[in-house]
């Protein structure tokens, strides 16, 4: 979801982070997308505190660091494998679906203004009247 993001999005406007347990981990428990000052992923829009509060005591991790990285700089695991992905031709389906189904540029319209009520997070999804497409 992470790669399909960055793609929907563009490099520009969006930053892939990880979720780790160490400061020294190379390897994420998850990856998000920041843009502006919300992350994003496929749970939706979340606050660095939300998000750090959801894998803390939702997902029980012992620890959690949230930090910026480059996804083609991702080592390889430490058995030797490398990181896992799914296959590029899928990650560009899911990016072209996320355009067909939700405006990016109201997003980032939305995420850019400050500041952003995240109660209304719910509110910001509505359909068309075709029932097809989804507009943030």
């Amino acid at each position: 979801m992470m790669k399909a993001i960055l793609l929907w999005l563009g490099e520009i406007h969006a930053i892939p982070y990880l979720i780790v347990i160490c400061k020294e981990d190379q390897h994420a428990e998850h990856a998000v997308v920041r843009v502006g000052d919300y992350f994003l992923d496929g749970s939706g829009l979340s606050t660095k505190h939300a998000l750090y509060q959801r894998w803390r005591y939702v997902e029980r991790l012992p620890h959690v660091f949230i930090r910026s990285f480059n996804p083609s700089e991702e080592p390889d695991h430490r058995n030797g494998e490398p990181p896992y992905y799914i296959e590029e031709a899928l990650i560009q389906n899911l990016a072209t679906l996320l355009a067909e189904r939700f405006n990016r540029m109201r997003l980032l319209q939305i995420l850019d203004k400050e500041p952003y009520d995240m109660k209304k997070t719910s509110n910001i999804l509505t359909k068309h009247e075709n029932n097809t497409k989804y507009e943030v």
